[in-house]
């Protein structure tokens, strides 16, 4: 018979002596535990909480960072081209406006510059294209940054978020007025 289904009595001994070695060690743990006195048990204690507190925190600061990384306006239009830009973004000059606007549609990423999103969005408004100017508002929504706002070198004509959110509000009752009366708009804002 080369298996046996029992195994021979000399081994189970041993078998039971290192259980109950285990056993007695396991017990010696514990009794040293219970032996330590309270103060080595507040310092363990008090140890663990300090490393579960620095673990936390560079959690949140590696989170704090990625966010802060992430809240940066990308910048396209660069100070030379809003220079030039500023002069122009009224309605009385849209002629100089467009070939500025459509350069910067022509830019990569312009989308998500809030200062070329303003000129462009700006630009829909005064040849009252609502489709574009909303598209382009709704992007504008997406990347702009309270706390950073529109660069100052646009200029004091360029357009807050509020007014170009109204702006394009109006352009959008006035669309769907044309679209109910068959082409008569409503008055103009301020008439």
């Amino acid at each position: 018979m080369l298996f046996r289904k029992n195994k021979p009595k000399s081994q189970q001994p041993l078998k039971e002596a290192t259980s109950t070695a285990v056993v007695a060690g396991q017990q010696s743990s514990i009794q040293k535990f219970r032996s330590m006195n309270k103060r080595t048990l507040v310092m363990m204690v008090a140890v663990s909480v300090v490393v579960a507190l620095v673990v936390v925190g560079v959690i949140i600061q590696s989170k704090t960072n990625n966010n802060k990384a992430n809240n940066v306006n990308v910048t396209v239009c660069n100070d030379e081209l809003l220079n030039n830009v500023s002069g122009v973004l009224t309605a009385e000059n849209v002629e100089l406006l467009m070939p500025l606007a459509q350069d910067i549609q022509k830019m990569t990423n312009y989308e998500k510059d809030p200062n070329c999103l303003n000129v462009v969005i700006t630009y829909f408004i005064h040849i009252s294209d609502f489709n574009n100017a909303r598209a382009h508002l709704d992007k504008l929504e997406v990347v702009y940054k309270e706390d950073q706002g529109f660069s100052s070198k646009l200029g004091n004509n360029a357009k807050s978020l509020a007014t170009l959110r109204l702006n394009v509000n109006f352009l959008e009752e006035q669309n769907k007025r044309i679209n109910e009366t068959g082409g008569v708009p409503s008055p103009r804002l301020g008439e």
